[in-house]
């Protein structure tokens, strides 16, 4: 799964939706199309505390679902939620280093779960209880975070981020292997960042993130062969960010995020057959992430905003040939400035996932205001 920071072109509004790989794009204000979604409420909160953001979701089995953010009253602390299906429940977890949290969560199976988060924040749930896992020390006088995260199998996971030392950082990359985190020689790239990694075999891994060079961000994408990781060239202009890569298979990935230069526009890279291209979009300033399901069903998410800083969610759908754009639930209620910069809405989400098996779609995100409070919806 992955997480998100906000972008330099301005906050945005995230809504995450996975579909089944049967789901075809609705017709735009199709009140029934808005309508197979739920909210789950109420959402609990752990004791002692007063706001909570939820970043990301998984499923981790029949009706197994795993939530994970932050809550806090002064002090940030890592937050976990579990859906059983019918119910939510506050997770017990092992303490922390002080102003820690999750940003990221993938499961392999209901007995083996794992979060991921600031400060190299690694979780994992065996079943019975959550337990901290050691992670690699950072150098002295550097700082570890973690973004991303995407769970392959048991044996076999890698969690990626970003290491600042001094002024700029580099890219952070860790892998699992038999239970134990190492690092993974990711080039030394500076002022660089990774946000999303997506891995497809112990030959092939993929990472995606973002570069400065000479105050313009460029377009970061890194492939693991097995023996390295490697920078790969993408067609995208000066001034992009990409937020999310994923695919379907090692022919057939994805990679999105923005262009920022005099105004910010959104940019959806495909490789087919071994050729990167890009993806003409039907409008929309940023994607937050990219969802394929098949060949045929891929969904784009993130935000539009307006001339005059009006922001609202957009979702477009690519059927195999192009990108229309979809209705979302629970669109923002409200302009006016939200704290921490983002903009107030009625419930902006920030991760998604979809139970294989009974095909349940699950968003997670928070609700503006004082009190910040947690939010869930669900698709059936």
């Amino acid at each position: 799964m992955r997480s998100f920071r906000f972008s330099r072109c301005g906050p945005l509004v995230v809504v995450v939706i996975l579909a089944a790989a049967t789901t075809g794009a609705g017709t735009p204000g199709n009140p029934a199309a808005i309508s197979k979604w739920s909210e789950v409420s109420p959402v609990p909160l752990p004791s002692g505390f007063t706001n909570s953001v939820l970043e990301d979701v998984a499923a981790s089995g029949p009706g197994e679902v795993w939530a994970v953010g932050s809550a806090w009253t002064a002090d940030r602390q890592p937050f976990v939620l579990h859906g059983t299906g019918t119910s939510w429940e506050v997770g017990t977890l092992p303490r922390t280093a002080a102003g820690s949290y999750l940003t990221a969560v993938d499961a392999v199976a209901i007995d083996d779960v794992w979060a991921a988060g600031a400060g190299v924040t690694l979780l994992h749930f065996d079943g019975t209880a959550w337990s901290t896992a050691p992670a690699p020390a950072a150098a002295p006088g550097t700082e570890d975070d973690l973004e991303g995260l995407d769970l392959r199998t048991a044996d076999d996971g890698w969690a990626v981020g970003d290491t600042v030392g001094g002024s700029a950082p580099v890219p952070l990359v860790l892998r699992l292997q038999h239970g134990r985190w190492v690092r993974s020689a990711a080039p030394k790239i500076v002022d660089a960042r990774l946000t999303s990694v997506e891995s497809f075999s112990a030959t092939d891994a993929w990472a995606a993130g973002t570069r400065m060079v000479g105050g313009v961000q460029l377009p970061l994408v890194l492939h693991w062969d097995g023996v390295a990781w490697t920078e790969v060239t993408v067609p995208a202009p000066a001034g992009t960010v990409l937020n999310s890569v994923a695919g379907i298979g090692p022919s057939d990935l994805w990679a999105a995020g923005t262009s920022c230069r005099t105004a910010c526009s959104a940019v959806v890279l495909h490789l087919l057959r071994g050729r990167w291209e890009s993806v003409p979009v039907s409008g929309g300033t940023e994607v937050t992430e990219v969802l394929p399901v098949s060949a045929t069903a891929v969904w784009t998410v993130g935000f539009d905003r307006s001339a005059t800083g009006v922001q609202s969610r957009r979702v477009e759908f690519w059927n195999g040939t192009g990108f229309t754009r979809e209705q979302t639930p629970l669109e923002p209620t409200s302009t006016g400035g939200g704290s921490n910069g983002e903009p107030a809405s009625a419930a902006p989400l920030a991760g998604a996932t979809a139970d294989p098996v009974s095909g349940s779609l699950w968003a997670v995100g928070w609700s503006q205001g004082v009190p910040r409070l947690p939010r869930i919806i669900r698709r059936d």
